[in-house]
């Protein structure tokens, strides 16, 4: 016997403000990304025009005058994530975009998606459809940054241990400057990584802000310094 279910009538008064709250949440959405686009430059399309224009100066608009959010404005939004993303790792949109394997395209392109997907709520069909993509693809992609990001949090918290024990600051090893305290920290965390965490020197010159040539030209410096190489 199945317990008896209770329908309680529908409420438009409700519906309709849990409707009118859903439009002033995307629409606020809407005008940041028009107000990100004017703060850095670039021009508005037609639909961030009539945005722009139907937002008064004085007051906000009442709930029934919100003005609709298009499919534009987040086709926009998914532009901006991917420009930020390849000007910080000085690819190209074209290649992210591309089928190419390169590692440094790869990451970019799985920052991209986990991004899309975790801090704006993307479905993986929906990025697969902007990158031409299965979304099982996209999937793979985000769950495989998402283990990047966990394992760079362990390194982090590692090595901020390692230097807090040598006395080192990690504002000097965040710094990136000539002097004696950053090129101490940055001595003490490359070994350390290199030789308690067991990173490659690609992965360590991530980590400190240097090449992979960069991290093996120091490390086979000290070891001959310290009698551990060849003379």
């Amino acid at each position: 016997m199945t317990a008896p279910v209770i329908v309680s009538p529908a409420d438009p008064e409700k519906i309709a403000a849990v409707l009118q709250a859903k439009r002033a949440r995307e629409t606020a959405q809407a005008l940041r990304v028009v107000q990100r686009r004017l703060m850095r430059g670039r021009d508005l399309s037609a639909t961030h025009r009539v945005i722009a224009c139907r937002v008064p100066s004085a007051a906000p608009p009442a709930p029934e005058t919100l003005p609709p959010v298009t499919r534009e404005v987040t086709i926009v939004d998914v532009e901006d994530v991917i420009c930020d993303v390849v000007e910080r790792r000085g690819v190209t949109r074209a290649q992210v975009l591309a089928g190419s394997r390169i590692s440094q395209i790869t990451d970019a392109r799985h920052e991209i998606w986990w991004t899309l997907h975790v801090e704006h709520g993307l479905s993986y069909s929906r990025i697969g459809r902007v990158f031409n993509r299965d979304h099982t693809t996209v999937l793979h992609g985000v769950k495989r940054w998402q283990a990047r990001a966990e394992r760079r949090q362990r390194i982090d918290a590692f090595l901020a241990r390692v230097l807090a024990e040598n006395g080192c600051a990690p504002e000097a090893l965040a710094s990136g400057g000539r002097g004696t305290e950053a090129r101490r920290a940055r001595r003490v965390a490359i070994q350390a990584l290199t030789e308690r965490m067991g990173l490659s020197a690609a992965d360590v010159g991530e980590v400190v802000g240097l090449s992979r040539d960069a991290v093996q030209q120091r490390l086979s410096r000290w070891r001959r310094a310290s009698g551990e190489g060849d003379l």
